[in-house]
């Protein structure tokens, strides 16, 4: 569960965050109910700038956390160089990479595909979508992505660090799931599937600030797709 702005109040000074029930925990949905949490940080740490609050369960310790997520101000380096590299995002190879160099890495996508298949089959096995089990699932599904997603970005901009890149362009895929008319793209059981489970959005944004980080600029390009994204 995700709490944004809204939802939130912090007091920094007496160390405490009060989150918004939803609606539909309410015993009635005008009711001002609400979650009061109290926190501690590590001296010389400041919480400020609170932007959400995410509700994660930790498998090993078999217990629910609140991490808070702050925005905080980067200073931005300097450009590793002035090489240009391209990315390309599919599904079946999840990201192609292209050196001005010539050179090229590829990344297969075989884990997200994989999991993607299996996690909402043993889903679908539960007892309701709401059981304690089909939670847990729907949990270690999400981490597993991220995790994904955040450790290919990651190794991404290193290797373009090491060959002095300064520029990335990426591929914007604005409108993939549609025809020319608008209308969900039908690519078959799996294929649709694969199509509209498609996080490119949600990894290029990750891409992006990770390379802002090392004061690489991503450069998002328009162009036309073909059908296949493999």
């Amino acid at each position: 569960m995700t709490w944004k702005q809204n939802d939130i109040k912090h007091d920094p000074k007496n160390n405490r965050v009060r989150l918004s029930k939803g609606a539909n925990h309410k015993e009635h949905p005008k009711a001002r109910e609400y979650i009061l949490v109290e926190y501690e940080t590590r001296p010389g740490v400041t919480l400020e700038n609170l932007q959400q609050v995410r509700a994660v369960y930790d498998k090993a310790n078999g217990r629910w956390e609140l991490h808070l997520v702050c925005k905080d101000e980067v200073e931005t380096p300097d450009a590793p160089g002035n090489e240009t590299a391209g990315v390309d995002l599919g599904i079946c190879n999840f990201a192609a990479v292209a050196y001005s160099t010539e050179e090229a890495d590829l990344y297969p996508g075989n884990r997200l595909k994989q999991d993607g298949y299996s996690f909402p089959k043993e889903i679908a096995k539960c007892d309701g979508s709401g059981s304690d089990r089909a939670t847990r699932l729907h949990h270690k599904w999400s981490e597993r992505r991220t995790h994904f997603f955040h450790s290919l970005a990651k190794h991404i901009v290193q290797r373009c660090v090491e060959r002095g890149v300064g520029r990335i362009n990426v591929g914007d895929l604005e409108g993939v799931r549609e025809d020319e008319n608008g209308d969900s793209k039908n690519w078959g059981r799996h294929g649709s599937l694969d199509l509209h489970g498609w996080a490119f959005d949600r990894f290029t944004n990750i891409l992006e600030y990770k390379a802002k980080v090392e004061g690489i600029d991503i450069i998002r390009q328009k162009y036309m797709r073909l059908e296949s994204v493999c």
